[in-house]
């Protein structure tokens, strides 16, 4: 998983230095177990074990163009 995270902050490097590319930023957003927990009641389903780890370990991604526009993003409790 880590390999993951290091794209992304490769990425997000790269938006610092570069202006013509077609993303604007890319934001990870920490979510805390009891997030995730209430996310799991409120669907009546158990969300997969790795992207819990993943999701509280590293956050969620998110990743904005030059317009605006939220191009990528996980799923946001």
């Amino acid at each position: 998983m880590s390999t993951v995270i290091e794209t992304i902050e490769a990425l997000n490097a790269r938006l610092t230095r570069e202006k013509e590319l077609p993303l604007e930023s890319v934001r990870i957003t920490p979510v805390s177990a009891k997030e995730l927990l209430t996310l799991e009641r409120e669907l009546g389903k158990q969300l997969p074990a790795s992207y819990l780890w993943f999701i509280t370990e590293h956050g969620l991604f998110s990743a904005t163009d030059f317009q605006g526009q939220e191009r990528s993003r996980m799923l946001s409790p």
